[in-house]
């Protein structure tokens, strides 16, 4: 019953210490719980007096937003802040179809300890689906992705009307009032307590220090504001103690930059194509189908179905020429981050892994959306001045405190224009053996001739020195003429 304090203790005592000796501000915690829509709500305090409301955060989006309160319901009331100002009308639509419209409230907003006297956030006063009564959404995309991934093509065709300098995003807020905390945070979602942490020790301290931090690399070849990282692989994994992989998809046989993975902690499941889809299904246990878009199988326990296995790119990888070195990350999702027990059938189990579709694409790469599955099985660190993002194994609760463990998904020979260790061993054990062949079988040099002998004294007389004949072999006046050393 002490692990769960301790171990938020000792994480919170290595953020501090970590930030004391990079001279930065210490990390700001900020309060988060399970929302009742199975995604994670940090608390909000919003206008003056504050009114608490609960978002759920959001890694892909920049927008924020919570309900109106009308009548009795829970939400923000407008008429008991003396520091909010309404503006113009905003609607948000999001990738799952919901549609949020209302007006950009100017108001005074704190997380966590950091606060801003006017920040911009949505007042939605329409919903298009059944949201839970009082709960909005914090936005974790900041200004200065977006800034970063514009072009001059994208500038040229916005539209003149389309207003690009709007502070949409609280963070950038937070951080251009308070300058002295470092423009990052991290998601603790799969701890047994959830955190939020802002203004964490930035990626270029971590690295000079012991760390379990791997940092990964954003896609900032696409054009857009949102976390992407590439993904090199996918698999199934089975097994804890030796696993092995059934099923795997190289993306890198197909897509030189891999596959371009999302990270949206606002998603309650790990999306991907239909072909990506129809190759998991084949590597699940006997008698899973489709089931509302997702998975379902037959299970008494979840720990008997697999543990997805995922090739990250790292920031240690680079390329020469065109070439890839292969530096990645295995990252582990255990049944336990993407596995429920159904509610209303027995001895069944639903998969948060959702079919997106035959054209599940980004600017021509394959698209993957990591949800919440992804969030409970590491601890995620964004930088936004680097645009680097970190990932740390959490401990997996049905492995006795340890990190999941998975086979690489990796195809060690299929794999286009990155570096296989295993490909270039066997290839070099290949020519070895030609040469090796050629060598002993041809040669007229004194060791060859021993080598000869020694072989037919072990497979019989005859065996190299006797060719049949219809064979063609090199003359004895040309090898001699090859193997005669230069004066």
């Amino acid at each position: 019953m002490m692990q769960m304090p301790v171990r938020f203790l000792a994480t919170s005592l290595l953020l501090a210490s970590s930030s004391l000796e990079s001279g930065c501000a210490a990390p700001v915690q900020v309060e988060v719980k399970p929302g009742s829509n199975g995604l994670y709500m940090a608390a909000l305090s919003v206008g003056t007096p504050p009114q608490r409301i609960w978002a759920a955060l959001d890694t892909a989006s920049s927008w924020s937003w919570i309900p109106e309160a009308k009548g009795n319901s829970s939400g923000f009331h407008t008429s008991q802040s003396s520091s909010s100002s309404m503006g113009a009308e905003k609607s948000l639509t999001f990738a799952d179809g919901d549609t949020i419209h209302g007006h950009i409230l100017e108001d005074h907003v704190s997380v966590g300890s950091l606060e801003v006297p006017s920040a911009s956030i949505v007042l939605a006063q329409n919903l298009s689906s059944n949201h839970s009564s009082g709960e909005g959404l914090l936005g974790l995309v900041t200004e200065n992705q977006k800034a970063a991934a514009e072009t001059w093509f994208f500038k040229f065709f916005r539209k003149k009307d389309e207003d690009v300098n709007a502070k949409s995003s609280i963070l950038t807020a937070l951080w251009n009032a308070n300058p002295q905390v470092p423009k990052t945070y991290r998601l603790d979602l799969g701890r047994p307590s959830p955190q939020l942490w802002l203004g964490v020790p930035s990626s270029e301290s971590s690295r000079s220090e012991s760390s379990q931090t791997t940092f990964l690399p954003t896609l900032t070849r696409l054009p857009v504001a949102n976390w992407y990282v590439s993904m090199r692989a996918i698999g199934l994994s089975y097994g804890k103690e030796s696993p092995s992989l059934r099923m795997s998809f190289d993306f890198n046989y197909a897509f030189p930059f891999g596959a371009a993975a999302l990270l949206d902690s606002g998603a309650g499941a790990i999306r991907v194509g239909a072909g990506i889809w129809e190759r998991i299904m084949l590597g699940m246990p006997n008698g899973c189908r489709q089931d509302a878009g997702a998975i379902g199988c037959p299970c008494k326990d979840k720990e008997e179905l697999p543990t997805l296995s995922m090739s990250l790119e790292t920031v240690a990888a680079f390329y020469v020429l065109g070439l890839d070195s292969g530096a990645d990350i295995i990252v582990c999702v255990p049944p336990s981050a993407y596995v429920t027990k159904s509610q209303t059938k027995s001895d069944w189990c639903e998969l948060a892994i959702v079919n997106g579709g035959e054209h599940h694409t980004i600017f021509d790469m394959e698209a993957v959306v990591l949800g919440l599955p992804f969030f409970r099985s590491v601890s995620v660190t964004f930088d936004a001045a680097n645009r680097v993002v970190g990932v740390e194994p959490v401990a997996d609760a049905s492995s006795l405190g340890q990190a999941a463990v998975c086979s690489d998904p990796k195809n060690w020979w299929s794999t286009g224009r990155r570096f296989s260790p295993k490909r270039v061993i066997v290839a070099l054990m290949i020519v070895t053996m030609i040469g090796s062949y050629v060598f002993v079988g041809f040669s007229q040099s004194r060791t060859a001739e021993r080598m000869r002998a020694l072989l037919e004294s072990i497979l019989g007389p005859g065996t190299l020195s006797n060719p049949s004949p219809n064979e063609e072999r090199p003359s004895t006046q040309f090898m001699q003429m090859a193997n005669r050393n230069p004066e």
